[in-house]
């Protein structure tokens, strides 16, 4: 896996395309024209265009195989989107899942600071309950998988899917229902940091991770120190999505509510 300065540095001096014309895709092409370097890119690229494409995403195998190629998905999609890659013949290209909070926020000051899970969980329902659902509807997922309510995965795939295309959505979905049962089992966090700014006390990644533990007992969990105004953040990544522009009313009701007894509940 290459750094995150040896991943800026070829941005710096190649053109590229973006492989993922979703939400991480958007969001890391942001970065980089707030950074300077827009200039360098080449355009979103997808394996297979959908007529809702905008126009302009071209097909992966139309693409130049000398081509730099950046990937700009979840970390399961990665995977898939390198073994395409490979078959198709590339040999430059780069996942940049791993770091796509250091090119929206900056580098960490900080890492593998021990947090308080339940200080943190709170912190998210407080910060985000009312306008961003993403804490809650992970835990109301959480608890249909543990066939505990019936709306969970609902509202899960309803929140994802206005970042990502449907199959996306539901890979997440897999994924969330195997991590689930791994912390059943195991009663232990992943060992990769979430990342939050501790002095506002909002989390800029790692709401799965901090709702598993929380879900399942865990008091503590490891996170890397940003420093960045909520406000940018707030923009950056989350924008109108809120409450009433992604559920009807009756679902947001069902949110707000589970929001309101997880906070007095602790």
């Amino acid at each position: 896996m290459k750094t995150y300065e040896q991943i800026l540095d070829k941005i710096k001096s190649n053109k590229f395309v973006v492989y993922g014309a979703g939400g991480h895709g958007k969001k890391f092409v942001k970065a980089i024209t707030q950074m300077g370097y827009e200039n360098n890119f080449a355009g979103f690229v997808v394996t297979e265009r959908q007529e809702s494409d905008p126009i302009g995403i071209k097909e992966i195998k139309n693409i130049d195989r000398n081509c730099f190629v950046v990937i700009a998905a979840h970390d399961r999609n990665s995977l898939q989107i390198e073994d395409t890659l490979k078959h198709l013949g590339f040999a430059q290209y780069v996942s940049i899942y791993s770091y796509l909070i250091d090119f929206c926020c900056g580098t960490p000051y900080l890492k593998n600071q021990i947090e308080c899970v339940e200080e943190i969980f709170q912190d998210c329902l407080q910060k985000y309950c009312f306008y961003a659902p993403y804490p809650v509807v992970v835990y109301l997922a959480i608890d249909y998988i543990m066939e505990r309510n019936s709306v969970g995965k609902n509202l899960y795939l309803k929140l994802i899917g206005n970042y990502a295309k449907e199959k996306t959505s539901y890979l997440r979905w897999n994924a969330l229902v195997e991590r689930t049962m791994n912390y059943k089992i195991n009663r232990e966090p992943e060992s990769f940091s979430i990342k939050i700014n501790p002095k506002e006390r909002y989390v800029l990644d790692g709401y799965h991770r901090i709702v598993l533990s929380k879900y399942f007992g865990i008091t503590d969990i490891l996170a890397d120190f940003y420093d960045m105004e909520f406000d940018k953040y707030r923009d950056m990544f989350w924008g109108n999505d809120n409450l009433i522009n992604l559920f009807t009313k009756e679902e947001a009701d069902i949110i707000l509510r589970t929001g309101k007894q997880l906070m007095e509940s602790s």
